[in-house]
């Protein structure tokens, strides 16, 4: 059985951020693990970009039974074309899509003749029987946590077995991967930092009830044990002489204890990492001693998802984000040489004009490096759609985009929701001492930091996008 892992891309690329594959190493080490004598490769489409030509040749020369293909929604329409091309290759390659797009619109996905199974939810263990299923000449349609057609009709099983002590499972199959390439890459945490790192989840899960939240990882949070995480790190380290780890777990610091003995355990061992954040920390349960002690251990970047500075919407999005507290953990951050990044949405369902300035205020007058605002899209399988995006049309799904969107759910007419997220960057950008605060403290590489305010020009400029 010889099985290709592809990770799919943006369209256009200039949006991507590419950083170390995740899902599909950890599909790809715990596949190896249960059954060795599946040959695997794995391929990153952000790397080489390669054309039709391209990918038709490195699928053909490899030569898979099955080809796996991760992606999220913004990479949907590249995966409809990992899978016409895989085809073309041999109708009889068994396609599965997974990661969070399939996942979440699993009827889009087998809409696509070339597509043959669907992975719902976290694949480790559903891939994996499926795999066995198919090398033992079955159809796996018995298996809880897939979708699939069965005579022309899409039928969606129940959802499947999830991991529930993460120590269990291997590391990342990171000697699949050429880790060393991504170094270059445009990442999460948005610096130009050309260092080799790789990504990691330390814990899968998040508690909190946000209604914008597809809730992939589930409520119920489930953390790798300290010694687990500095173990893995301790690996990487060995084996590709790499200190630098992005972190991208839905909330690094739910567990503030657990937070201490990780970062402990790397103080200890007298490790010179360099951490960042950039899936953002929980900001009003972060406090002074966890900030300081991250950046003992060498954490220079972190995000702060703050959404909204309203109080009654930070209730009615059931974020509840204490604004007081995460206002002061922003200060103590840039206060410890902490490079802060600040994220903010604007249109939320019966969002005022008053309420979406008090966020632009909040931005403009914290002592954020950087921030990005974003308008609010009710994505479909998640609460806020439920409530408020139901009946609303949406386009395909190849034109979502973070920066613009189609609907206007605010208390605005369009006009003013598009002038005001114009304002946001305005003011925020506009402001000189904060331009020459952010080149004082850019980490490491200050030409990156030209590089990444020129970055921001897509999401100015994407307001002439907003057609309501």
């Amino acid at each position: 059985m010889r099985v290709l892992l592809i990770k799919a891309g943006f369209v256009p690329r200039r949006f991507n951020v590419v950083t170390t594959p995740l899902g599909i190493a950890y599909l790809a080490s715990y596949l190896r693990e249960k059954e060795p004598y599946v040959k695997l490769k794995l391929y990153d489409i952000r790397l080489d970009k390669p054309d039709d030509n391209q990918l038709y040749s490195i699928i053909k020369e490899f030569s898979p039974d099955v080809v796996g293909i991760s992606s999220i929604t913004m990479e949907a329409h590249e995966m409809h074309r990992i899978a016409l091309l895989t085809k073309r290759v041999s109708p009889k390659i068994k396609v599965i899509a997974g990661g969070p797009h399939p996942s979440l619109f699993p009827k889009d996905a087998l809409s696509d003749m070339n597509i043959d199974y669907a992975v719902i939810g976290e694949g480790e263990i559903t891939f994996h029987k499926l795999i066995n299923a198919l090398a033992s000449g079955k159809d796996g349609k018995d298996i809880n946590g897939i979708a699939y057609r069965n005579d022309g009709e899409i039928v969606i099983n129940p959802a499947g077995e999830i991991v529930q002590n993460p120590d269990e499972i291997p590391f990342p199959a990171w000697d699949l991967l050429p880790v060393e390439r991504y170094a270059k890459e445009r990442k999460f945490s948005g610096t130009r930092l050309e260092i080799p790192y790789v990504a990691m989840y330390t814990e899968r899960g998040c508690p909190y009830q946000c209604i914008y939240c597809h809730k992939l990882s589930g409520r119920i949070v489930r953390k790798r044990s300290p010694e687990n995480v500095l173990a893995e790190m301790e690996y990487i380290m060995k084996r590709f002489g790499i200190r630098r780890f992005e972190v991208v777990d839905d909330i690094f610091n739910v567990d503030t204890k657990r937070t201490h003995a990780i970062c402990e355990g790397i103080l200890q061992r007298g490790w010179k990492t360099i951490l960042s954040f950039p899936n953002g920390l929980r900001s009003d349960i972060l406090d002074e001693e966890t900030i300081k002690l991250l950046r003992r251990c060498g954490t220079y970047y972190v995000s702060f998802a703050i959404e909204s500075a309203s109080e009654r919407i930070q209730r009615l999005i059931r974020k509840n984000l204490d604004i007081e507290k995460a206002k002061r953990a922003i200060e103590i951050g840039v206060k410890n040489g902490i490079f802060a990044a600040g994220y903010f949405m604007i249109g939320f369902p019966t969002e005022t004009k008053e309420e979406i300035n008090q966020t632009i205020k909040f931005a403009v007058t914290s002592k954020l490096h950087t921030a990005g605002f974003f308008i609010v899209t009710p994505f479909e399988n998640t609460d806020l759609y439920e409530m408020y995006g139901e009946g609303r049309e949406f386009k395909d799904f190849k034109n979502y985009h973070y920066h613009y969107t189609h609907i206007n759910l605010s208390n605005v007419d369009d006009k003013t929701l598009q002038r005001l997220y114009m304002k946001a960057y305005l003011l925020f950008y506009g402001y000189p001492p904060r331009i020459l605060r952010v080149f004082r403290d850019y980490p490491f590489n200050k030409i990156g930091y030209f590089k990444q305010i020129f970055g921001f020009r897509h999401a100015f400029f994407s307001i002439k996008k907003m057609k309501f």
